[in-house]
């Protein structure tokens, strides 16, 4: 339903010449994948389209709309032998948002990414997206939602957002959000030194009875769940970097309420 909502809206806003009359970009991404085994040479084949638009229009020097739609479309095949074959594909959204922005501020509204963080491998801050490491075309489903972010003159900035209607689990997350749930959070990130510092916080209510393996040990279906978060990155000859969070879980598990990450890292680009 929100899908619909949402499509409907894009297409309303794709389609008035007072909006957006000026400049349309269409392309897309097209994957395909082999895997085999010791026991039989192709035992998967899949193929992957994500089609994107993309439309900008300025309403004025300093003003301006956009709007993304994409969608992810896949097939794959399986093999245990040639006599013995299963297929499996789907067409889902892929990103849907509308954005209202200026020169210091943006608000977006959709199916869209949001992520933030230094870290690359172990992201403690991997709160809404799910992006693998070692995937080159480094692919995730969004979040449905809104979000409000500020930029001051000497590059700090706050994002505030609001989530609604994400049946599935994103991130780090081990139980679905409930049902018609709203989460919401923010972030202040700030320049220090020769890098960044960032704090960040988010509230939902986990449903601990649509996880089965939590549900065993809870004594609650419904789990206040707040989050905090700590991260840092400095440019010092090499890239160094902080990422931490704490999670808190209103139960009275003494081993679910509370769960810890944190990783430290470092780079350098060689001539």
């Amino acid at each position: 339903m929100r899908a619909r909502i949402i499509i409907f809206s894009l297409i309303l806003l794709l389609g008035s010449n007072k909006v957006f009359s000026q400049r349309i970009t269409w392309n897309g991404q097209l994957s395909g994948w082999l895997m085999g085994n010791e026991e039989s040479v192709l035992s998967q084949a899949g193929l992957r389209y994500i089609p994107n638009v993309f439309v900008q229009k300025p309403l004025n020097n300093a003003l301006f709309m956009d709007a993304e739609i994409s969608f992810n479309a896949f097939a794959t095949g399986y093999y245990d032998d040639w006599k013995n074959t299963d297929s499996d594909g789907e067409c889902k959204p892929y990103r849907l948002w509308a954005r209202f922005s200026g020169n210091q501020f943006e608000v977006r509204a959709g199916l869209q990414k949001i992520n933030f963080g230094s870290a690359t491998l172990f992201r403690p801050l991997m709160w809404f997206d799910r992006i693998d490491p070692r995937d080159p075309l480094q692919l995730t489903d969004g979040v449905y939602g809104l979000l409000l972010r500020y930029y001051f003159q000497n590059n700090a900035n706050i994002w505030l957002w609001g989530l609604y209607g994400n049946d599935e689990v994103k991130g780090w997350e081990t139980a679905q959000t409930e049902d018609d749930g709203l989460e919401f959070g923010g972030r202040v990130q700030v320049p220090v030194y020769t890098g960044e510092v960032g704090l960040t916080y988010h509230h939902r209510r986990a449903d601990f009875s649509r996880a089965p393996h939590m549900s065993l040990v809870s004594t609650k279906s419904l789990i206040d769940e707040n989050r905090f978060a700590f991260d840092a990155k400095w440019d010092v000859t090499i890239g160094l970097w902080l990422e931490g969070a704490l999670t808190h879980l209103d139960t009275d598990i003494p081993f679910l309420k509370y769960q810890r990450m944190l990783t430290l890292g470092a780079d350098y680009t060689f001539n």
